[in-house]
């Protein structure tokens, strides 16, 4: 669930709202007028979450780095982080529903 809420109504029922989240998934909140104004994501992982990463039996590749035998298998555990990484970019970009990319708003914020 990637949500796109009021910050009205977020500040009625925002534990509901997050609790409903995914690990990775977003909550966009909203002003008054429907302009973005803050992006949650849930750093927490679902009930649903953790059997599902059970069922798969992967593991996360930076995890165990520090532990691979040789350089070539941490460069491969760095290179499997990095493919993770740009494939949550993508399902970031495909759920992003800003009128601007996500880079034009952090820019905004930071003047």
């Amino acid at each position: 669930m990637n949500a796109y809420v009021s910050m009205n109504a977020a500040t009625h029922n925002l534990n509901e709202l997050l609790a409903r989240l995914s690990l990775g998934e977003t909550l966009t909140l909203a002003d008054e007028n429907g302009a973005p104004i803050a992006l949650l994501v849930s750093l927490q992982a679902t009930a649903k979450d953790v059997q599902e990463e059970a069922e798969s039996k992967t593991s996360d590749p930076m995890r165990d780095v520090t532990l691979a035998a040789s350089a070539d298998e941490k460069e491969k555990r760095v290179d499997e982080w990095v493919e993770q990484m740009k494939a949550l970019a993508v399902r970031v970009s495909a759920a992003w529903q800003g009128e601007k990319s996500g880079l034009e708003e952090l820019a905004e914020m930071r003047r």
